[in-house]
């Protein structure tokens, strides 16, 4: 076989593959209790947007439940009736000596009344402040599904519960997404009616919350091999057969090749 007969073709510049990514989104915010695995997402109810404002009306409903509840006056003994005359037949003596102990027991009676509506109003303002607080903050939470968790946790928990937890987490809106994202742990904490164990159990919860992001799901990448003018795919076929050629010596392929292109 001639040299002469194999066809030269010009040096080309061999390009790089262009791989183009996709910019990646942010992955989502995971909230769970404890070392557990995260659970599948549900997908998110179509109705959840047309009941909001129902949930809205039952939320302040509720609140307004947990207010009365929680902020109950403290109990003041009742004060005996006044002492009558008539009552110790006339005695005088007796009768100075039971209405002035019953000055004394007045004033005491009045002075515990003042006291317990002053801890009212206290417990009443710090319960708002919480409420308030709370309010904010849940608009403020990075969850898209807050609501339904919400809903969830008010159909769960009874009014004292709820209320306790509102006040006893430093994070509650967290805690409230939480129990709502978690319905087994969620319904063994309402179980619990001894509202001190109660207490004390919601902290452990709220102490085992831990958040972090989903991995961000990376796009399918796309590769792209750019052409070079003047030069085909079956240009550079044919110099890889002459590539090959040149070590080996057998030319063979490079006129079989040039033969079926003929064809």
């Amino acid at each position: 076989m001639d040299e002469d007969d194999v066809i030269e073709t010009p040096e080309t510049e061999v390009l790089e593959p262009v791989v183009e990514a996709e910019p990646v989104e942010e992955g989502a915010l995971v909230v769970q209790i404890g070392d557990e695995e995260p659970e599948a997402e549900p997908e998110q109810a179509p109705e959840w947007v047309r009941d909001l404002r129902k949930r809205d009306r039952e939320n302040q409903k509720r609140i307004k439940e947990l207010e009365a509840q929680l902020n109950k006056p403290t109990e003041v003994a009742a004060l005996p009736a006044k002492p009558k005359l008539d009552d110790f037949d006339y005695d005088t003596d007796a009768f100075e000596a039971a209405l002035e102990s019953w000055y004394d027991a007045k004033r005491e009676h009045d002075q515990r009344e003042q006291a317990a509506q002053r801890e009212q109003e206290q417990a009443q303002q710090s319960w708002q402040a919480k409420v308030s607080s709370y309010n904010e903050a849940k608009v403020k939470a990075p969850y898209a599904d807050f609501d339904e968790a919400e809903a969830f946790v008010t159909d769960t928990f009874d009014i004292t519960q709820q209320g306790l937890l509102i006040k006893i987490a430093k994070d509650a809106p967290t805690l409230v997404y939480a129990l709502g994202k978690k319905p087994k742990k969620a319904t063994e904490l309402a179980a619990i009616k001894d509202y001190a164990e109660f207490v004390a159990e919601a902290v452990r919860v709220e102490m085992n919350v831990k958040t972090s992001r989903k991995p961000a799901t990376s796009p399918e990448r796309t590769v792209s091999v750019p052409t070079v003018p003047g030069v085909s795919s079956t240009d550079n076929t044919l110099e890889r057969l002459r590539e090959d050629a040149a070590k080996t010596g057998d030319f063979s392929k490079v006129m079989a090749y040039k033969r079926s292109m003929r064809a």
